[in-house]
C-alpha cells in the first residue's frame, strides 16, 4: 500500500493523474426554472425547465447523459475528454460552448463556439458529423440522419431570457418547450395540427399569448378546458 499511495502521488504531482476521485452526481431543474450549476471539473451549465442530467466525473473521462429537456455547456479545459450522451448519441467536445435538446423528434445541437464531433452509440458508432461555431443541426432519433437548421444562435439561446423562440418549428415542438415552464399545458390533438410549421418569439410563461397566437391561424381549432388548451386541425 505505501508503495502505491507513493506512486499515485507521484503522478499526480506530475499531473498525470487527475486530482479528483471519480464521482456520479444527478442534477435537475424543476417545472418552470431556470438553473446555473458548476460542475466538479468547472464545466458551467444551464439547465432550461423541466430538465434533468446525469455527470459522471472519472480519472480518465468526463461523460454526462441528458436525461431530459435542454442544457448549454461551457466547457472546463481539461486533459479528460468531455462527452455528452442523449438519444444514442455522443457528442464529443473539441473545446466549446454548446446547446442541446431532446426532442419529440431527435436531438438539436448549437454550436456556440469551438467544435464538437457527434456520434452515434453502439457497437456500429460512427461519426454523424463535426460541428464548428454558429452550426445548428437535428439528428433523427431513429435514422441519425444530421440536418442543418437555419437558426440564429441568439434565437437558440433566448429560453435563457424566459423566451421561446420558433422559426419554421412543428407545433407539437413549440407545445413541448412552452409546457416545461407552464401549469397550463398545451396538447395538440392531431397530426395534421402537430406537424403544422410555425414562426415566433413568446415569453415562456404567457401561454395566453400562445393560446391567442393559434387562435388568429386558421389551420387550428383551439380550446381552454381549464388547464389545458386543446389544439387540433380544422
Amino acid at each position: 500500500w505505501a508503495v502505491a499511495a507513493a506512486a499515485c502521488a507521484a503522478l499526480l504531482g506530475v499531473g498525470l493523474v487527475p486530482p479528483l476521485m471519480p464521482t456520479e452526481q444527478l442534477y435537475s431543474a424543476d417545472h418552470g426554472e431556470l438553473r446555473e450549476l458548476v460542475l466538479p471539473d468547472q464545466t458551467h451549465v444551464r439547465l432550461n425547465a423541466d430538465s434533468r442530467l446525469r455527470a459522471r466525473m472519472g480519472w480518465f473521462s468526463r461523460r454526462v447523459e441528458l436525461l431530459q429537456g435542454e442544457a448549454t455547456f461551457d466547457i472546463a479545459p481539461d486533459r479528460r475528454p468531455f462527452e455528452v450522451q442523449v438519444n444514442g448519441l455522443q457528442i464529443r467536445d473539441i473545446g466549446t460552448v454548446f446547446d442541446v435538446t431532446r426532442r419529440l423528434q431527435g436531438t438539436r445541437i448549437g454550436v456556440v463556439s469551438g467544435e464538437v464531433e457527434v456520434w452515434s452509440q453502439g457497437a456500429d458508432a460512427r461519426r454523424l458529423a463535426q460541428l464548428g461555431k454558429g452550426r445548428v443541426v437535428q439528428v433523427d432519433a431513429r435514422s441519425h440522419a444530421v440536418e442543418s437548421l437555419d437558426v440564429p444562435l441568439s434565437m437558440l439561446l433566448d429560453w435563457q431570457q424566459r423566451k421561446v423562440s420558433f422559426l419554421d418549428e412543428r407545433l407539437d415542438e413549440v407545445a413541448a418547450a412552452f409546457n416545461r415552464h407552464n401549469q397550463v399545458q398545451v396538447r395538440v390533438l392531431d397530426e395534421g395540427a402537430a406537424s403544422a410549421r410555425l414562426s415566433g418569439s413568446l415569453d415562456a410563461h404567457r401561454i395566453g399569448a400562445l393560446q391567442a397566437f393559434l387562435e388568429r391561424d386558421p389551420r387550428f381549432v383551439v380550446r381552454r378546458e381549464g388547464d389545458t388548451v386543446r389544439v387540433g386541425s380544422r
